[in-house]
């Protein structure tokens, strides 16, 4: 998948919200929410600001208490330094379960268990960990297990909160800016939205559609907890998907089969052949459910573009019929303008014809391109067509066309000038990229002290006189593993020519130890440290010219910067090329 211009940068500010269930599921399936909601959660923001009555603290255990010194009194400022975990190095924890069954603060206003929500005067703090015997919020958490005598609408209002809590982590209106403190809290909120799920499920006394609301919170907490890279949970929601496909509740096939659509399209991506066809045949089931209309548009929307994107006109053109069969007309006008917008203008699809023609070699005039760049930046003068445009041109630019990048980016310069414009700065940020991977093509690459993912030295050296293959991958981004399997199957075809040395570009605090234990990662991994805060996202992502992801930089063997492939249609070409007469 392109994850478009400044992709490094956006992948870190973006875990722990998962932009796609490389695993797509994890986002659209939170757009659904709790399974007793039908869209989007509209008073989120009321919610961060006035507090909540609901109680979430209730459902943890007698005997864990947490000890926590006073809150702030009430009136005291922000200018002081102390309302926000930021200024002071404070997390906000539950409040003791004692305390739980008291809704009412000293000052009298409303106050909720879980603090995420609290108003500033009324949140309970502790230390934030440094102090001996005390833990984040995410361990404490974490280390905390639900009531056992919890009613199954007890465990209903659970699921419920869990979910307001995490649109309020991802929407930045808890005081907690760490990006990997917000990755390890929304993580520790899946787990116990996991857990209160198979409970409820399982519960004897739950009514029929609690046990369903349990199944599909079960679906949810599996997504979010996939799409931050944990591969157990990325296979067992595979299989519960499969599974709840033929089940008796509409909403929970719904679910099981929005899923199973975002695991098709990581097919597409890695190349699997029958993914195409794969995705067309889930998404002609797909029928109109309240609950679920908008998570359904979004990854029907989602599918048609990766299909466009990766040449297959014909089915991309079949999932746009259907989105708007079931969605364009909609009573719903929030679902009708999502699914307007997902389905794309019709020259966005002429325009992916044409540019399939290009990348087939076919013998397509320049001026018929030139053309239809025109027609569709005239159409759709925004945003959508300088991203579009730009993906082109990195796909045209991987095949090796070109005149035909040249031309786009002529093109994009002479129809966005605006200096200040958002488009403007992003078509200069495109041109920097391909000149980068310009000028890193014919140099020997050395990256001498960077440290390795396993705590080894890696050393350049010992590769020479043989091919490597280097993916930049992250755990952050599930779609740059993709092409891990193919790396390794061209590596063991010629196992004393070929080397696989990757480049690792997650966040400080990133899950690579945890990851590496569950993954089959054989062969070393430089590892780049990537930050959100700094001027540079990451230097080594920055000198190749890096955008999107699969992306991998093929060395010869001095070590020298011979390709880069960032859809991984020409690492076979580059290899044998490479190897010449004796592979």
């Amino acid at each position: 998948m392109h994850c478009e211009h400044r992709s490094v940068r956006r992948a870190i500010r973006l875990r722990s919200k998962i932009r796609s269930l490389g695993l797509l599921a994890g986002l659209l399936l939170f757009f659904g929410c709790s399974p007793n909601q039908s869209e989007p959660d509209a008073n989120a923001q009321t919610v961060a600001e006035n507090g909540s009555p609901k109680n979430r603290v209730a459902a943890l255990p007698p005997g864990q208490q947490v000890d926590s010194p006073q809150s702030p009194a009430a009136g005291e400022s922000d200018a002081q330094g102390s309302s926000t975990a930021a200024d002071d190095a404070e997390e906000l924890v539950p409040p003791p379960p004692g305390a739980a069954d008291d809704t009412t603060a000293e000052d009298g206003q409303s106050k909720t268990g879980f603090p995420l929500a609290d108003p500033s005067q009324n949140r309970v703090r502790i230390n934030d960990g440094t102090a001996p015997g005390q833990q984040t919020l995410p361990a404490k958490l974490n280390d905390r297990a639900l009531r056992d005598d919890l009613t199954p609408a007890e465990l209903s209002q659970f699921l419920q909160d869990a979910d307001r809590d995490m649109q309020l982590l991802s929407s930045g209106k808890t005081g907690i800016k760490d990006e990997v403190e917000i990755a390890e809290m929304m993580q520790a909120i899946a787990r116990k939205k996991l857990e209160a799920s198979l409970m409820l499920k399982k519960h004897s006394d739950a009514s029929d559609t609690q046990r369903v609301e349990g199944i599909r919170g079960q679906l949810q907490a599996l997504s979010h907890l996939a799409a931050m890279g944990d591969l157990p949970s990325a296979n067992a929601l595979e299989a519960l998907a499969k599974e709840n496909l033929s089940a008796e509740d509409p909403s929970v096939v719904m679910d099981s089969r929005i899923v199973l659509i975002g695991f098709a399209i990581d097919s597409l991506q890695a190349g699997q052949e029958g993914a195409a066809d794969e995705i067309v045949s889930l998404v002609s089931d797909l029928t109109q459910n309240p609950s679920s209309d908008i998570p359904a548009v979004m990854i029907m929307g989602q599918a048609r573009q990766m299909l466009s994107r990766y040449g297959q006109i014909d089915q991309a053109v079949a999932v746009r019929e259907k989105l708007l069969s079931l969605y364009g007309n909609s009573s719903n006008t929030l679902v009708a303008r999502i699914a307007a917008e997902a389905a794309g203008v019709a020259t966005f699809d002429s325009t992916d014809r044409l540019l399939a023609a290009i990348l087939k070699n076919e013998n397509v005039a320049l001026a018929r391109w030139t053309d239809a760049v025109l027609e569709l930046i005239d159409e759709s003068p925004d945003m959508s067509a300088v991203q579009y445009l730009a993906g082109a041109a990195l796909r045209l630019e991987a095949a090796g066309r070109d005149k035909f990048v040249d031309e786009t980016y002529s093109i994009l310069d002479e129809q966005f000038t605006d200096p200040d414009a958002a488009t403007t700065r992003e078509i200069q940020l495109a041109q920097d990229a391909r000149q980068a991977r310009q000028k890193v093509i014919g140099r020997i690459f050395d990256p001498e002290g960077l440290p390795s993912v396993e705590g080894t030295d890696i050393k350049m050296k010992d590769y020479r006189g043989k091919v490597v293959l280097m993916p930049f991958w992250a755990v952050s981004f599930p779609t740059s593993l993709q092409i891990i399997p193919m790396l390794k199957q061209i590596r063991d075809q010629h196992p004393e020519k070929v080397a696989i040395v990757g480049m690792n570009l997650d966040a400080e605090g990133a899950p690579l130890k945890e990851f590496l234990a569950e993954a089959e990662m054989d062969f070393p991994s430089y590892r780049s440290v990537s930050s959100a805060t700094e001027n540079v996202a990451n230097p080594v992502a920055l000198q190749f010219g890096l955008v999107s992801m699969p992306f991998v930089a093929v060395l010869d063997q001095e070590s020298r910067v011979v390709a880069l492939d960032f859809t991984g249609e020409t690492v076979q070409k580059t290899v044998r090329a490479l190897l010449g007469s004796n592979p």
